[in-house]
């Protein structure tokens, strides 16, 4: 028995409400958020969450891959092999921007366990360009792409926390020095030594 084409439209339309009313509470309520209020957020039954996403933490992913999807669009036109420096910068600029806007959805995914990387994951255009700038001689080769793109990653939670503080400007270039100082070599040193 097929599929009705309009069904099949429904049910993906459903889909996507799902994801974006869960965006919403959980941007609002954190990791605490309830299903029944992303149903109700959504226009749907508990019963349609549940069809479309067996376990929360299913839902969860979805979201994940949501933000994931966006953060790689978004940081992808920086992306420049020849200038690894400038690419890193702009894509932390870029990063921290969209923390700026969505920072609470983010601290409240963090909290959650999503184990495993994501198609279109984003890290793997900075982990590229790190190593880029590592083949270039312009970033550390003594630390793994991995621990460095991971320590990037840090600083997203310190950038909302200098918010309180500074303008959005001020704590995006205070967190863009404080990466590339920890990356680069330091003033003098070759990278051959």
């Amino acid at each position: 028995m097929s599929t009705n084409p309009s069904t099949r439209s429904d049910a993906q339309a459903n889909r996507h409400r799902l994801v974006d009313a869960a965006r919403s509470v959980f941007r609002e309520r954190g990791a605490a958020a309830d299903i029944k209020e992303i149903a109700e957020r959504a226009g749907v039954g508990v019963g349609t969450v549940y069809r479309n996403f067996a376990t929360k933490d299913d839902l969860l992913a979805a979201i994940v891959q949501s933000v994931m999807a966006e953060v790689r669009d978004l940081l992808a036109p920086s992306f420049d092999v020849n200038d690894p420096v400038a690419s890193i910068s702009a894509m932390l600029r870029l990063a921290l921007a969209y923390a700026e806007s969505e920072g609470p959805l983010l601290l409240a995914l963090r909290e959650v366990s999503h184990d495993g990387e994501f198609e279109g994951d984003p890290r793997a255009l900075l982990r590229d360009a790190l190593a880029a700038g590592v083949a270039r001689g312009q970033f550390r080769r003594d630390i793994r792409i991995e621990i460095l793109t991971a320590f990037m990653e840090s600083h997203f939670p310190l950038y909302l926390d200098l918010r309180s503080s500074f303008s959005g400007e001020e704590a995006s270039e205070a967190v863009v020095a404080l990466v590339l100082s920890a990356i680069s070599f330091p003033v003098g040193e070759h990278p051959s030594t």
